[in-house]
């Protein structure tokens, strides 16, 4: 994801390589939050999000780990995007 850091900065979302001082907290479930309250701000950040990661190559398995939104919805976006190129 930090190869992308700059292009995700787009979604309101900043990347950076940190050492915690304390006990780590999820950083899926971090990003996941922080991402929910952005989509509740900007309606379609998510699909974006889905959409770019797919668009750069990041494999669907590893879009679901990011637990951004349900498989199923994963699946739809993604899906609805190949087949608008078709």
């Amino acid at each position: 994801m930090l190869v992308h850091a700059d292009a995700l900065r787009a979604f309101g979302v900043t990347l950076s390589e940190e050492k915690p001082l304390q006990k780590a907290v999820d950083t899926l479930a971090v990003a996941g939050l922080v991402l929910a309250v952005a989509e509740s701000l900007t309606r379609g950040v998510l699909r974006d999000l889905i959409v770019s990661l797919h668009e750069w190559g990041v494999a669907r398995n590893e879009i679901l780990r990011l637990r951004l939104a349900e498989p199923e919805d994963v699946d739809e976006i993604i899906n609805k995007k190949t087949n608008r190129r078709a």
